[in-house]
C-alpha cells in the first residue's frame, strides 16, 4: 500500500516541478536559475491547494448525485439541502472520517499479518 501512495507523491512533485518549469520558460519566458527554488517552491503549493480543492468539489459532487438518485428512486436516504453549504462541507468530513478509519483498518491489518 505504502508503495501506492509513494508513487502517487512522487508523480505529484514530478508535475509540480515540470508544469513549473513548462510556465516558467513559455508562459513568463524567464530562464537562468534567478528565482528558481522560490518559483518551483510557489508552484508546488498552488498545484497542491487546487488539487486538493478539487477533489472535495469532486466529493461533493458525488455526495449531491447520489442524494439525487436516493431521492428519486427510494424517496430516503440522503438528503442535500445546498451543495456549496451541505455537500462541500460533508465531503471534507468524510474525507476526515475515511482517513482516520484506513489508519485504523490499516494498523489492524498490520497485527493481524504479523
Amino acid at each position: 500500500m505504502l508503495a501506492a501512495q509513494a508513487a502517487n507523491a512522487l508523480a505529484l512533485a514530478l508535475s509540480a516541478v515540470a508544469n513549473t518549469a513548462a510556465n516558467r520558460r513559455f508562459t513568463f519566458g524567464v530562464r537562468g536559475r534567478a528565482g528558481l527554488l522560490r518559483q518551483h517552491g510557489m508552484g508546488a503549493l498552488v498545484f497542491i491547494l487546487t488539487l486538493g480543492l478539487m477533489i472535495f468539489v469532486v466529493n461533493a459532487l458525488m455526495l449531491w448525485i447520489t442524494a439525487w438518485i436516493t431521492e428519486h428512486t427510494t424517496h430516503w436516504g440522503l438528503y442535500i439541502e445546498d451543495f456549496w453549504w451541505t455537500a462541500i462541507w460533508a465531503a471534507i468530513v468524510l474525507s476526515i472520517v475515511s482517513w482516520l478509519l484506513s489508519l485504523i483498518t490499516r494498523d489492524a491489518g498490520r497485527r493481524v499479518r504479523t
